[in-house]
């Protein structure tokens, strides 16, 4: 193949190729993507894997309402370059086939990932600005299947420095709504505690419990929408979770605690721990067999959402007990900031945490089945209640460890999670304290490290997309007046007589005139 070959030898390492089998890019339609390795309308394949999708953290990341948190990732291979569809729940079509798991690429394909097409391209090496061509032959112009090509771009071989990433990151959070919520949250509460206070009194009271008790939780959600972390769960979903953890959950701890929970000892507070954590795990049960919920960060966002309906109920009914001195401190402002600030504005720290890792690692362990007790479930969960009964029965400094180690186990699973959703197959993960132990030691590796990509300066220069045959899908056939349907038979043998129809309805294959 003419594409620089002795400029990319098809060394490998460790089963893994170290150069591409050719340079290659992507020319992505639309506006609706981001990239670290952008030139204007092209994604160039700079790394042994790209992955493409909706979360950030991506190779590619997509602003597409139809595409996955990972969709699909792009290989090389000593052969050339595969792509391999991640368990989305739209698929990848190319050119217009929807692919199971993976399918070679060649030069001119169209692949579609959600809503949004992308050509695969390979690129040939362009003389720097100034510099005539080679031979002095200029391009071919463009034809009918070959549309105008993107510009050349130069790449210099330099990585970003820190200081332009943190620069990046700066800008991807400022365009996040969840900071912005929060802050509008706070002001709102600062202004009702004003009015609490005045003139208003009782009739404020109204607005500040129900703004403090839901203020965080509601942040962490927008956080997770912000993120993508919602994409391929249907939006009830987390919505159902919070309201069957809020009214389930504390109704089925109010019960239990009545009978069991006689003083407030340090004993009593771990048996708290252990039914409030038990019955906001039961609050998720209705989604356990839903096979369309099947990842790591599945688990943790219902998880989340349990313990943040739990949370804000609970948190309503303690502050207005506190509030007319039900516990036994004779009511009004004080007991009543105090509540809201310890079970409302801390509930992340909390209830949102401690639900969130425990389903985190029922989903994280439960591989085909619907449930699977394992140490990994049997651990977090002792942990959790731990953590439960610290903050409830230590004052103040219970509080602190409970909310550091919670928020620490926390990052772990949405870090996991997240790596995890690169996997593309229900591979088993690694034994849950072997994981936290290297998450301990190494705290900012990548949990699933990629293969090593070769040096930028190998890329360093000027490219430019090469001429390639560009797919198109056939015209629909279209029966003359009184003519009656016509048989249309596909490349596998279905037939249809359908003459708007595209594609095969049975096996994909695009359907010729």
């Amino acid at each position: 193949m003419p594409l620089n070959a002795p400029d990319y030898p098809s060394a490998t390492a460790a089963g893994a190729p170290a150069f591409p089998p050719y340079p290659a890019t992507l020319v992505i339609q639309g506006d609706a993507w981001r990239s670290a390795h952008a030139y204007g309308a092209q994604a160039p394949l700079f790394k042994p894997r790209t992955y493409i999708g909706k979360l950030g953290a991506n190779d590619i990341a997509l602003s597409d309402p139809y595409a996955s948190r990972v969709h699909a990732v792009i290989y090389w291979t000593p052969q050339g370059y595969e792509i391999e569809d991640l368990r989305s729940t739209n698929g990848v079509y190319v050119n217009g086939v929807r692919i199971t798991g993976r399918a070679p690429l060649t030069p001119g394909q169209v692949i579609r990932v959600g809503r949004t097409d992308m050509i695969f391209y390979a690129l040939r090496r362009e003389p720097w600005p100034g510099q005539p061509a080679a031979g002095g032959v200029a391009p071919a112009p463009p034809t009918a299947l070959q549309p105008a090509a993107p510009a050349p771009f130069q790449h210099t071989g330099v990585t970003p420095s820190a200081g332009a990433r943190f620069s990046v990151w700066v800008g991807a959070e400022w365009r996040k709504r969840y900071w912005k919520v929060f802050l509008v949250g706070i002001s709102l509460l600062v202004f009702s505690e004003y009015l609490l206070n005045g003139s208003m009194g009782l009739t404020a009271l109204w607005l500040v419990v129900p703004v403090a008790a839901a203020l965080m939780p509601v942040s962490f959600f927008i956080y997770c929408w912000d993120s993508d972390y919602l994409a391929d769960m249907p939006r009830w979903i987390p919505w159902a979770t919070f309201f069957s953890g809020a009214f389930l959950g504390v109704t089925l701890a109010f019960i239990l605690e009545r009978v069991f929970v006689t003083n407030e000892s340090f004993s009593d507070a771990m048996l708290v721990g252990l039914i409030e954590e038990s019955c906001k795990a039961l609050a998720v049960v209705w989604f356990i067999r839903n096979r369309r919920l099947r990842s790591e960060i599945d688990g943790v966002i219902l998880g989340a959402a349990a313990g943040a309906g739990f949370a804000t109920l609970e948190t309503i009914g303690y502050a207005l007990v506190a509030y007319v001195g039900g516990f036994s401190d004779g009511g009004g402002l004080a007991p009543l900031n105090a509540t809201l600030l310890l079970r409302g504005l801390l509930a992340i720290f909390g209830h949102v945490t401690w639900t969130a890792i425990i389903v985190g690692a029922i989903w994280r362990d439960r591989g085909q089945r619907s449930f699977k007790l394992t140490f990994g479930v049997v651990f977090t969960f002792a942990v959790a209640v731990t953590l439960h009964g610290l903050w409830d029965g230590v004052p103040y400094l219970g509080v602190l460890i409970a909310a550091v180690i919670g928020i620490w186990l926390l990052r772990f699973f949405l870090r996991e999670a997240v790596a995890r959703e690169r996997l593309g197959v229900m591979a088993p993960p690694p034994p849950l304290l072997f994981a936290l132990g290297t998450y301990l030691l190494h705290p900012f590796r990548d949990p699933l490290p990629q293969a090593p990509a070769p040096a930028p300066a190998m890329f360093t220069g000027s490219w430019s997309v090469a001429p390639a045959p560009v797919w198109s899908p056939a015209p629909a056939y279209q029966p003359a007046p009184g003519e009656p349907p016509r048989m249309r038979i596909c490349a596998n043998g279905h037939s249809t007589t359908n003459p708007a129809a595209r594609y095969c309805r049975v096996c994909g294959v695009p359907l010729g005139a």
